[in-house]
């Protein structure tokens, strides 16, 4: 672990603990706070354009997704499979199906031994630390993968 990992990961233990101290032990992170500092980011990153653009954030939470599913071991070949068998169905309504994402992602990281708030907490960091970074990284993703390009 390289100086940049070891003070996000005091800092991010630090807020957690912060959070802790001032919060029910129910709740393991505010998430509404935490949609709304993504939110604050993504607009100082990107502007309004992309921060509000659905198609090009299905797109990064389906690349997201599927990055978790092959961190997991999860084939491309079950992908494929379970793409079939969800389009084969009817469309589901979007706040339930956020809902019931949020409640697997929470299985799935307890499966894997993960505290979600502790990554989550981590990734804003890296990210808040690296904003130009991901801003160009995102502008040369190609064409085919990238719904969005402009910037604001």
């Amino acid at each position: 672990m390289d100086a940049f990992e070891e003070a996000i990961n005091k800092q991010v233990t630090e807020d957690l603990q912060n959070y802790d101290q001032q919060s029910s032990k129910t709740e393991p992170m505010d998430m509404i706070l935490y949609q709304e500092r993504v939110e604050s980011w993504m607009f100082k990153t990107f502007g309004q354009e992309i921060t509000y653009d659905k198609k090009e954030r299905s797109h990064r939470f389906a690349e997201e997704a599927m990055e978790l599913l092959q961190a997991t071991g999860y084939t491309k070949e079950e992908l494929q499979n379970m793409i079939d068998y969800v389009y084969d169905r009817p469309v589901g309504e979007i706040k339930q199906e956020v809902g019931g994402t949020i409640h697997c992602l929470s299985a799935l990281c307890t499966a894997h031994s993960i505290v979600m708030s502790h990554e989550a907490l981590t990734v804003m960091r890296y990210c808040e630390a690296n904003s130009a970074k991901i801003r160009d990284k995102h502008f040369n993703k190609p064409d085919s993968i990238a719904s969005n390009k402009n910037y604001e």
